[in-house]
């Protein structure tokens, strides 16, 4: 398990380095978390470093049949939201999930926070082989969540996470 993240980890930081390289590496086989810019590669890596809550959280994600997408939304949001997750699609056994963060005016801690609060998100998503499209998706999280207005949820179990990564990163600055 752990080896599988260093691995990760090492592959997504030397994708880092080597984006500035002439010398282009093959690229590495996509893992079940996919970034979709080098904004999101930077937040999975310093994420999965500072939190073992986070990288305990990847690993279980590469061991399901959920991949996510991460995106670091630029722009400010209109919405209420900071961190978002949505059904993308089903197919050939897989389910795809897009999460964003919003990463304008948020900092580094907050986002590595919303990144774990995300993840167990999709965590609960693999835990439920019923969801397989975005109506399942939304009757999944009227059944496990609390809900306002007609689509947005939360979990106790992803607030909860939420909270023990930002205690995570409050401890390593006591260190």
């Amino acid at each position: 398990m752990h080896k599988m993240l260093t691995v990760a980890v090492v592959v997504l930081t030397a994708m880092v380095v080597a984006e500035g390289s002439e010398a282009t590496p093959p690229p590495a086989p996509p893992g079940h978390l996919r970034c979709l810019s080098n904004a999101s590669r930077d937040l999975a890596i310093r994420a999965a470093e500072r939190s073992p809550v986070v990288r305990r959280l990847i690993e279980d994600i590469e061991r399901s049949d959920v991949v996510v997408y991460l995106e670091i939304l630029a722009a400010p949001q209109t919405h209420q939201f900071r961190a978002s997750m949505r059904f993308v699609a089903w197919t050939g056994g897989i389910r795809y999930l897009l999460v964003q963060i919003d990463g304008f005016g948020i900092n580094g801690t907050d986002q590595v926070a919303l990144l774990g609060h995300e993840l167990c998100h999709a965590l609960e998503v693999a835990a439920d082989l019923k969801v397989r499209d975005p109506a399942s998706f939304q009757k999944f999280y009227q059944r496990i969540g609390t809900g306002w207005g007609s689509c947005n949820f939360e979990t106790a179990n992803a607030r909860a996470t939420e909270r023990r990564v930002r205690d995570e990163l409050a401890q390593e600055h006591l260190s």
